[in-house]
């Protein structure tokens, strides 16, 4: 996996950059799958997908856009591709079979691309949206949809698809939504299957994603504990470095292993380290309700979902329970593309910065987010920020209020910060600032409530 920087003719244009995603040696012509993103999304949503693909044999470019979807945009972003590709090209040759991959709003400049430069041997692939006005005729066009899907729903997917393929061939998946569509393996699978010709079993899939999943957990446990004031500190952080190490060499020794796992741990282990202290009951309760309002709030929302309960109901409990698994890796993601942004060259160069984070819990003996805590807001008594749980558990009900109170808070306010970076490429506009309304509403509502219940109700009337 190799990155680049690009700077497109246009005047006035920010450098793009993409990823080249190789994949395995084998016989016969090359496909390349190249990517284009929705709206306020990022190209590192889709290495799920081009990992899958490049197990058998399919190249990927996966390029980043902060061009909107709109009249001029869509040929702006169909430049984009075509520039990249040119370029990308220039070092690896030119493959033999090329499909478009738009998820949301990256699927108009696909079909824009296609139509102007596809061939018949071509591919467009739709997923999570609707065709646009202009579609290439002399080449065929897949879609893919999640069945929870807000922004497009599915029943709109298959009845835009209707004029040019038969309403089952269609994939519809109950294991995603809109935001969650590039984790779902059933998706992952039949489009590997697509591009590939080959079959890729939906429980692999499956199974690496949840790995994934699990090792960003456990980066970020192994965090906390670094962070807290526990005797077993230590001994966490030192297993969380034999981990990184050992995926690091693994990872470096096999090309296709280079998904940015030891990258990604690292952002989930500083975050564990900045909070400091060892999540109780509590706290997990307070996450725990947060999530499963959000995926009720995303069930009862979905009018697919009611048109075609008989169906879809035996998929619930698999979506309840995929959904988690599927945010986790989207969000180990979403950090590691923000970090990668900031430090370009992140992916080559994270080692110093992670033996600097394994001296800090030898340097700030009572957890770093405590220490800084009590430096800002010094104590008449007891730290604000117990870095132990058994010294939260003993600080009575006040302290536990509290503490409910601050994490409800910060719970907010990070989703507020997301909403501010994922806005200040400029993207402010009224059609944007609507559709995120929509989304809040179809999504968040309910956890939201939730969370300004606990802030403004005290614990002896909840």
């Amino acid at each position: 996996m190799r990155q680049f920087d690009y700077q497109p003719p246009s005047s006035g244009s920010n450098s793009a950059r993409f990823l080249r995603y190789n994949g395995a040696d084998s016989p016969g012509p090359r496909t390349l799958a190249i990517f284009s993103h929705g709206t306020n999304s990022h190209k590192e949503v889709f290495l799920p997908i081009a990992f899958a693909l490049a197990l058998h044999g399919v190249d990927s470019l996966l390029i980043d856009s902060t061009v909107l979807s709109t009249d001029d945009g869509i040929r702006q972003r169909s430049e984009e591709i075509a520039a990249i590709r040119s370029a990308s090209e220039r070092s690896v040759g030119r493959p033999a079979r090329v499909v478009a991959l738009g998820h949301s709003d990256g699927g108009p400049p696909s079909l824009e691309y296609m139509a102007a430069a596809g061939s018949p041997t071509d591919l467009v692939i739709i997923l999570g949206s609707q065709l646009s006005a202009r579609l290439p005729a002399h080449l065929p066009i897949k879609g893919f949809v999640g069945g929870f899907d807000q922004i497009f729903p599915a029943a709109d997917v298959i009845g835009d698809f209707a004029r040019l393929i038969p309403p089952d061939e269609v994939v519809v998946s109950w294991l995603s939504d809109h935001f969650t569509e590039q984790y779902d393996p059933i998706l992952i699978a039949a489009i590997t299957r697509t591009l590939s010709g080959r079959q890729l079993s939906p429980w692999l899939a499956a199974a690496f994603l949840a790995l994934f999943a699990i090792a960003g957990l456990f980066a970020l446990v192994t965090g906390l504990a670094a962070g807290s004031d526990s005797r077993e500190r230590g001994a966490y952080a030192w297993c969380f470095a034999i981990s990184v190490w050992f995926l690091l060499l693994s990872g470096y020794a096999h090309p296709l292993l280079q998904m940015p796992l030891p990258a990604a741990m690292l952002v989930f282990f500083s975050l564990g380290l900045a909070a400091g202290f060892v999540p109780a009951r509590r706290h997990i309760k307070i996450f725990a309700v947060f999530f499963i309002l959000m995926e009720i709030n995303v069930v009862i929302s979905t009018a697919f979902f009611r048109e075609h309960l008989a169906a879809a109901l035996p998929w619930l409990p698999a979506f309840l329970l995929w959904y988690a698994v599927a945010w986790v890796c989207k969000l180990a993601l979403f950090a590691f593309s923000l970090t990668h942004r900031v430090v370009p060259d992140y992916l080559g160069g994270w080692q110093t910065a992670w033996l600097a984070l394994t001296l800090l819990p030898l340097i700030f003996r009572q957890g770093l987010a405590a220490t800084v805590a009590n430096l800002l807001y010094p104590p008449p008594g007891e730290p604000v920020i117990s870095a132990s749980t058994d010294q939260v558990e003993a600080a009575g009900t006040n302290g536990r209020s509290l503490n409910q109170e601050r994490l409800a808070v910060a719970l907010i306010a990070t989703m507020l910060l997301l909403w501010a970076i994922r806005f200040a490429q400029g993207m402010v506009q009224a059609e944007i600032m609507r559709a995120a309304a929509e989304n809040f509403i179809r999504t968040l509502l309910l956890p939201c409530c939730y969370l300004l219940y606990i802030i403004v109700t005290p614990r002896e009337n909840r």
